[in-house]
């Protein structure tokens, strides 16, 4: 009992960043398992709209912006990104218009990639902040 206390008094704080890490981490591929899932099947307006919300509430998770209750017009305001735009074009198209076009997999991907890298800044930062 009092080995485990003095470990803990020396690693606890270290032990306790490390989990948060984890857990951060693990949310992220969480998201990714089930977006990649969805995407396997982009012909599907569901899971082209599930893939969408999805996308949102992770990027709103990481971001800490309201990205859920924000249209295609805003998101693209905000993080002023051409290829995002587009790929958010087309799942509008397919969740509103009905057209779901080849490129839906491109889109996929540039969703993907986008909050991937948003992750890796992310990442960066709250592992700073755990530091002080």
């Amino acid at each position: 009992l009092i080995s485990g206390l003095i470990v803990w008094a020396l690693f606890g704080k270290l032990m306790i960043r490390q989990f948060k890490i984890w857990l951060y981490k693990r949310k992220h591929k969480d998201f990714a398992t089930n977006f990649k899932k969805l995407a396997k099947t982009p012909k599907n307006r569901e899971n082209i709209s599930s893939a969408l919300v999805l996308w949102k509430n992770h990027m709103e998770w990481l971001q800490r912006r309201p990205f859920s209750s924000m249209t295609t017009s805003e998101i693209t305001k905000a993080l002023e990104n051409e290829r995002l735009e587009e790929a958010l074009k087309e799942f509008d198209l397919a969740i509103y218009g009905g057209q779901v076009s080849e490129h839906i997999r491109f889109a996929f991907n540039i969703l993907f990639d986008y909050i991937t890298d948003t992750f890796k800044k992310q990442s960066k930062i709250y592992k700073e902040k755990l530091k002080s």
